[in-house]
């Protein structure tokens, strides 16, 4: 990574929204610089920990449960 990559991770609820979501990012980054992680059985917790926070992403698109006091697990 250069540093200069995209992430768009979307949880089960909305997996269905990550081709968009990565096309349109794909218009500032270029679609070969992001990285779209959206299967029910890739996106937990423990990826996004030990996979995604670790990686040097400029910008990162989270879909996941939440709200104003944090993410549900």
């Amino acid at each position: 990574m250069t540093g200069q990559e995209a992430l768009v991770y979307n949880d089960d609820d909305w997996d269905y929204m990550a081709a968009s979501d990565a096309d349109r990012i794909g218009w500032v980054y270029g679609d070969s610089e992001v990285t779209a992680v959206f299967e029910p059985e890739d996106t937990t917790a423990f990826d996004f920990k030990t996979n995604q926070l670790t990686a040097s992403y400029e910008f990162m698109s989270l879909r996941s449960h939440g709200w104003t006091g944090g993410h549900m697990k």
